[in-house]
């Protein structure tokens, strides 16, 4: 039994650590006897000039994508000084650094940087610094992959109701194909990738039943979602999930039916949406995007049949996104 608790506290202690470890990536194209110690590693963060005598000996990127204790900035950028130092480096350019936020999946500091070799701290102003211009590009390469917090959607597409819609023991396929509408407004929350929206989505159809009875067959659809975001320099996917509210309307002087079960003219109720949209970036502020969507209406539980009567409608769509 002392043994058997042993091993579990064994395998506590490698889950705590190993659920604590960040990961420190170098790649050296120079790789040098180190020649400093950790702690004389100049770090430039911030844009901070870099000598113009430095030269480029690698990469180096500290990662960590899990729901960890918070690890102090001072001991992350002691084990980033330490892990270039070994490299031969004597300095890191910090190109990018990211803050913990537990909804990034990332409670502690990242970094991504150049580690360098500087020979002095001399920094000629009217000198050209390869490094400076190297930082200002990264920046204006993360400016353009960030995403401005509100977005309208607006777009427009075919429309299709999976379910069994029946007018007068007919099966209706006129109204089961129509065209769908999506306008929706999304908010990003800042340097996350998630937020909320409210999405509303339309199947508009008209068919002729008999053929010289005309009916319409109308689908509205309001879901507040929760948004799940990944961004990238020219596109973007976005997955969008909620409950809502949907108001269906026949119009026609035939008997709307739904698996030979009878309905109102006008019936509404509880509903789910599901989403995935691409967007093709042409800039910070616009792009076009593809939708598809599948919307679920629960309808009254029927005891006869022993079930939920719903209706299923999937759409695809495509559109224009403004982000401001």
């Amino acid at each position: 039994m002392k043994s058997f608790n042993s091993l579990k506290f064994l395998f506590l202690i490698l889950l705590v650590t190993s659920c604590t470890s960040q990961s420190i990536i170098t790649d050296s194209r120079i790789r040098l006897e180190p020649s400093v110690t950790a702690e004389e590693v100049r770090v430039y963060t911030d844009g901070e000039p870099v000598p113009n005598s430095a030269v480029e000996l690698g990469e180096i990127r500290v990662t960590d994508k899990t729901f960890s204790a918070t690890v102090p900035y001072d001991t992350t950028v002691v084990r980033m000084q330490r892990a270039a130092a070994a490299e031969g480096a004597n300095a890191v350019m910090v190109l990018e650094h990211t803050t913990p936020h537990w909804l990034n999946n990332n409670m502690n500091h990242g970094f991504y940087g150049k580690m360098l070799l500087t020979k002095d701290t001399i920094i000629l102003a009217n000198s050209p610094n390869p490094f400076s211009e190297q930082y200002a590009a990264y920046q204006d390469k993360l400016e353009r992959k960030r995403m401005p917090p509100h977005t309208i959607h607006v777009g427009a597409g075919y429309s299709h109701i999976a379910s069994g819609i029946e007018v007068d023991g007919i099966e209706a396929y006129g109204l089961k194909r129509g065209i769908g509408l999506e306008v929706a407004y999304s908010y990003l929350l800042p340097k996350t990738w998630m937020g909320f929206g409210v999405n509303y989505t339309g199947h508009f159809a008209d068919a002729l039943i008999k053929e010289m009875v005309n009916v319409k067959f109308f689908v509205h659809n309001i879901t507040p979602t929760i948004d799940f975001y990944s961004l990238y320099e020219k596109h973007a996917l976005k997955t969008s999930i909620g409950l809502g509210y949907l108001q269906a309307q026949f119009i026609g002087p035939l008997q709307l039916e739904t698996n030979a079960k009878p309905l109102k003219d006008t019936f509404d109720g509880l509903s789910s949406y599901i989403s995935i949209e691409y967007e093709y970036r042409i800039d910070k502020y616009t792009g076009f995007f593809l939708r598809l969507h599948e919307m679920n209406w629960i309808g009254e539980y029927d005891e006869a049949r022993e079930r939920w009567e719903s209706i299923a409608n999937f759409g695809a769509s495509i559109g224009f996104n403004l982000h401001l």
